[in-house]
């Protein structure tokens, strides 16, 4: 059970926070000075609950800090207009208040455990798909390239900009069916497709869920040149030339060799061609009339086992017949082969890899258009592969590296692939013992949709490292869990301010008058306490609030006192000014849900996600008190220095955390304006 310490615990947001611990079964210590805008009154509420404890004083009195988990201060000094004209009560609570709760944590730290809690990220078993294989999360590197997918569900190749690894105990939402096997944190972020358009949910919010999600696939949209230049052969056609290389990535081999024979002539080879030859350009017949007693010979042979029989084999021939290539028919006690002699085709060979452990596809390939990578495919799965009968096809090699790349190569074409690792087999042939030396690796691909969410999926504890990566461009990657491979997400990480946009934690201050730069002040000096001593810390930066309970030199309760007073409403720059309104009780939910979901020593904005400017505000406030929407008989124009024209913050790093706001403005006025009418004391 947690302990908490608020501040400020009488006052509008802090009643709002300290009524929603004591729901959730917290101890709350409440402090507070009880100054002008404090509610006494609460205390008859919350001092019936055995878990609330309170204290009179100002926070920069406070002589100790008993044992708790978070210090939640509240206490501030939050008139505007008040600290234009004397600051100095500002810089006393919202400064050195700070300062002084600081030092009271700072000293006590030692011996006190404060809780890690955690990023929205993977499990230590999920690897990710780079293009020099998998890799956990201790082996990626910043600059290491992976497999991703655009919003228009295009297959690309992004850059790794950030690796994020950190402890974690709590719970993990495990998706696990034949399928599908993926372990994230509950806030993380799944990608998912719904009619050819990628969208995205948080983890917590599919499971259980009774809608089917899909895991999203794509296709390479690349190069689709139709011809290839081959070194020393020349340019040939893109499709035929991948399907071949297909072909011998499963079912080739190389032959070079080379033999020492006795030299007939005494000559080397230029010698030979220069001196044995007439003068119309015939050779002539020579003897020993040289030194050389010997000559190296080179034999270049590109040998394909495919049978007379096999399915394949028919267009394998046509295939290499349209390259130009002369090839033969062989059938022996070896086996019955293709092949050919080139010792320009030997080398080009050469790179898929000698021998069948390390045979391999090289990245240039990945430069083509799935509609090219098709033939590379189709003869991959002609060569070592099949279909079986519910369409997936099914390729197998001991090659790891073969592995990885086909996995990429699958992910370009759209399908979702499955790795069983079959370990070394033995087998009795004729009497004969046979040990298998390498694992072998069945890797199928499955063209059909596959569903993220079902039956299965459990909330599983995890007390380990979780990881994630920052992606270029994009925030996914494919990942790969068990032999199971899927596109999955990622997650993203007092400003003054802004006339378009919104602000993310990590913008500069930018504070428009004395009260906002005091509480920026605030910040920066938490954020130093923190790099300096190590004082843990969660920053939060709501919006404007709004509720029952608000201290009458607010826009809404000001605006209703005035006109129960028949006075007008002193309206700023023409109510211009926009604003964005959260509901206190929204902002007390936002904190909890931190608390319990967010991380340590982060910063995190609170929007109410509903704004408009301050004169429409009015025109409802008097549509609610029955003075219909005319402006003109209620309202006083006033200008006032340092007026902010609009705050908007960014909050998706927040509502990754599975929170949102649950007032609408619109629907919780009329209360409010009621509540001022029939409970308010002026």
């Amino acid at each position: 059970m947690k302990v908490v310490y608020i501040t400020g615990c009488l006052g509008f947001i802090g009643s709002y926070v300290t009524r929603a611990c004591l729901d959730a079964g917290w101890y709350v210590r409440g402090i507070d000075k009880c100054t002008y805008a404090a509610n006494v009154d609460l205390l008859d509420e919350f001092e019936t609950n055995p878990k609330f404890t309170f204290e009179k004083i100002d926070i920069n009195d406070i002589p100790f800090l008993y044992d708790c988990d978070y210090v939640i201060n509240l206490a501030a000094e939050s008139h505007v207009g008040n600290s234009i004209v004397r600051s100095d009560e500002f810089i006393h609570s919202n400064i050195n208040g700070i300062h002084h709760l600081l030092e009271l944590i700072r000293n006590r730290r030692e011996g006190h455990n404060t809780t890690l809690l955690h990023f929205s990220c993977y499990d230590k078993e999920t690897r990710a798909l780079t293009t020099d294989g998998l890799k956990s999360f201790n082996e990626i590197r910043i600059g290491d390239t992976v497999v991703s997918i655009s919003k228009q569900g295009a297959v690309e190749f992004k850059k790794v900009l950030k690796v994020i690894t950190q402890s974690y105990i709590g719970p993990m939402v495990h998706f696990k069916n034949r399928s599908n096997d993926l372990m994230v944190t509950p806030n993380h972020r799944m990608y998912y497709q719904i009619d050819g358009n990628i969208r995205y949910k948080q983890a917590k919010d599919i499971r259980g869920n009774k809608t089917k999600y899909l895991y999203p696939r794509g296709k390479l949209q690349g190069n689709v040149d139709t011809t290839i230049l081959v070194p020393n052969i020349g340019m040939v056609d893109s499709k035929t030339l991948l399907y071949v290389c297909g072909m011998f990535i499963g079912d080739g081999f190389l032959a070079k060799q080379q033999k020492v024979v006795k030299n007939k002539t005494g000559l080397s080879r230029p010698e030979y061609l220069q001196r044995c030859r007439d003068n119309k350009g015939c050779f002539t017949s020579a003897t020993n009339i040289g030194n050389q007693t010997s000559t190296i010979c080179h034999s270049y042979r590109i040998f394909f086992d495919v049978p007379e029989n096999d399915n394949n084999r028919k267009k394998l021939e046509l295939a290499l017949t349209k390259l130009d290539i002369k090839w033969k028919a062989h059938n022996n006690k070896s086996g019955e082969h293709i092949y050919f002699a080139s010792q320009a085709w030997c080398n080009f060979f050469e790179q898929f890899g000698k021998y069948a452990k390390n045979k391999t596809i090289p990245s240039w390939m990945f430069q083509y258009d799935y509609s090219i990578l098709q033939e590379l495919y189709d003869g991959l799965i002609g060569s070592d592969g099949y279909i079986n009968p519910s369409g997936t096809g099914i390729l197998t090699t001991v090659s790891k590296s073969l592995m990885e790349q086909s996995c990429i190569l699958g992910t370009c074409l759209g399908y979702m692939m499955k790795v069983d690792k079959i370990p070394p087999q033995t087998s009795i042939y004729k009497n004969r013992t046979i040990r298998g030396n390498f694992d072998t690796y069945y890797i199928h691909f499955n063209q059909q949709d596959v569903t993220i969410n079902g039956p299965n999926d459990n909330l599983t504890p995890y007390d380990d490292t979780i990881w994630c990566l920052q992606v270029e461009d994009n925030k996914n990657f494919v990942v790969e869990r068990n032999g199971i491979f899927k596109i999955s997400g990622n997650t993203d990480e007092v400003y003054g301010d802004i006339t378009e946009g919104t602000h993310k934690e990590t913008d500069l201050l930018k504070p428009s008058n004395p009260y906002s730069a005091t509480k920026a002040a605030g910040d920066m000096l938490i954020l130093a306490w923190a790099r300096t001593y190590g004082v843990p810390y969660i920053i939060v930066r709501p919006t404007n609030n709004y509720g029952v309970g608000q201290y009458v030199e607010k826009l809404i309760p000001k605006a209703c006192k005035c006109l129960f007073l028949g006075k007008k409403i002193p309206l700023h720059n023409e109510g211009k000014p926009v604003r964005n309104w959260l509901h206190a009780a929204d902002t007390a939910q936002a904190i909890m849900r931190i608390i319990d979901f967010g991380r340590i020593n982060q910063i995190y904005n609170i929007a109410g996600h509903f704004e408009q400017a301050n004169i429409e505000t009015i025109k409802q406030i008097l549509k609610a008190m029955d003075y219909g929407d005319d402006t003109h008989h209620y309202v006083s124009q006033e200008t006032r220095k340092g007026q902010d024209v609009r705050y908007a913050v960014d909050d998706r790093k927040l509502t990754s955390l599975g929170w949102y706001p649950s007032h609408k403005f619109e629907e919780e006025l009329s209360e409010i304006v009621q509540y001022y009418r029939n409970k308010f004391i002026w």
